[in-house]
């Protein structure tokens, strides 16, 4: 995968003059250091014990939305292995619904909640949770 500077970055005049040479932006056009910045900030991300929303969750959205929403999943469903209460189910619930709240993440919160549902239909309140938030 190569990754980009975003639109808005300081890497605009080394964009072009790098398209227009090769048709491409090779991972090394920025001049001012954007280098590799956003594959530490995603191997960070990946390797967060945690689940949080990642305070530089708009910049990877900018550069690779794919990479983004597949964590997003992988933590979402993570979270639901261990959740066994009504509370746990509200605060999994809440990260899908983040998930509906990005840029094109609609159909990833659904199918994230179909899976969910799907793997656990014997938890009565998980799937009133979902119904509640529109899933």
């Amino acid at each position: 995968m190569i990754w980009r500077c975003p639109p808005k970055s300081c890497c605009k005049s080394t964009r072009a003059s790098s398209r227009q040479s090769s048709g491409r932006q090779s991972a090394t056009s920025c001049s001012r250091g954007c280098k590799g910045l956003y594959e530490r900030l995603y191997e960070h991300a990946v390797g967060a014990e945690k689940f949080e929303v990642p305070p530089y969750e708009s910049e990877l959205m900018q550069v690779d939305p794919e990479l983004v929403f597949s964590w997003y999943e992988e933590r979402i469903l993570e979270e639901f292995e261990y959740a066994h209460d009504r509370k746990a189910y509200r605060s999994g619930v809440k990260s899908v619904v983040h998930v509906a709240q990005l840029p094109d993440g609609e159909k990833r919160a659904a199918k994230i909640a179909e899976a969910l549902r799907k793997e656990y239909p014997r938890k009565p309140a998980l799937l009133q949770e979902l119904g509640k938030a529109g899933f």
